[in-house]
């Protein structure tokens, strides 16, 4: 209406002004129009710089969506659910509070687990409850409560501006993006083993050595074929890279006599469904097995 417009929007404008100050400061950050959001308010690349400082690169992908104050955030309606629970890009939570010039960004990535362990359904994603598997619940109404434990930033307007705390912060995000990312290709991949951090400490780089990290691996036998081809796979490839490591850098070892025979009698024994590639592979990288001659061992 010409004149005027409802407030809530105005408010919802603001804090996404003060997230996209924040997040330009260490990410590549595109606004998606409001004529094109679908849920996500910006798509961002994560930013890595040269040693030089001369260069800004490139580094993995995220997207964000912004709320104006914290709560938790419910889907609830079907192509909610749907949406929620097939995300193809590491997602995070920001809540923007322009009054206090503060940004909270959560990470997600409890979601996929989640997800494999219950199913899409009503999602309530909640920040500041600590993200272990106990927290990761069903409850008896069907709603799916995902933790988000603490922001993995905390950031006001005066931690944006040198160029050293922007490199940190970037430093900060980045392992979470490769987290999530790979849950979620590993998901896509019908590799149902998945891992994220528990307690984590704001702001801080996250040591994957010491900060403890919950585990999932959940199967069905619906995944039994998807489950031996990814096997075989990675059967193949992990044959032919010790195989090349033998001629190559025969003074590192990797695999005992007694693994590589037993990984040769693996392949021979699904010799039949390894496909015609790896096949010829093998037989060419590998010549000192007598591999079978025909498809059937």
């Amino acid at each position: 209406m010409a004149g005027k417009r409802p407030r809530n929007p105005r408010v919802g404008s603001t804090a996404e002004r003060l997230a996209e100050f924040v997040l330009s400061g260490f990410a590549f950050t595109t606004a998606v129009p409001w004529q094109e959001d679908v849920g996500h308010d910006f798509h961002c690349v994560l930013i890595h710089r040269t040693a030089s400082g001369q260069s800004l690169i490139a580094g993995p992908s995220f997207a964000v969506q912004v709320k104006s104050r914290k709560q938790v955030i419910r889907y609830e309606g079907s192509e909610e659910i749907r949406w929620i629970a097939h995300q193809e890009n590491p997602l995070f939570i920001c809540f923007a509070n322009p009054r206090e010039a503060l940004v909270d960004l959560y990470s997600t990535c409890a979601l996929v687990p989640a997800v494999l362990l219950y199913g899409p359904s009503k999602t309530v994603l909640e920040p500041d409850v600590m993200a272990t598997s106990a927290n990761l619940h069903k409850d008896e109404a069907g709603v799916l409560h995902v933790p988000m434990g603490r922001p993995v930033l905390s950031l006001r307007v005066e931690d944006v501006r040198e160029e050293g705390d922007l490199a940190r912060w970037g430093k900060v995000l980045e392992p979470w993006i490769e987290i999530d990312r790979q849950n979620i290709v590993n998901s896509r991949a019908r590799i149902h083993w998945v891992h994220w951090p528990v307690d984590a400490l704001t702001n801080e780089v996250l040591d994957l050595a010491t900060t403890p990290l919950e585990v999932g691996f959940y199967w069905n036998p619906k995944n039994l074929p998807t489950s031996r081809t990814n096997f075989l796979r990675s059967a193949t490839l992990l044959r032919l890279e010790e195989a090349r490591r033998s001629s190559e850098f025969p003074g590192v070892d990797f695999m005992t006599e007694g693994q590589v025979a037993a990984l040769n009698q693996v392949l021979i024994g699904f010799w039949p469904v390894l496909g015609p590639t790896a096949r010829v592979n093998l037989r060419s990288a590998v010549d000192s097995v007598e591999w079978p001659t025909e498809p059937d061992p």
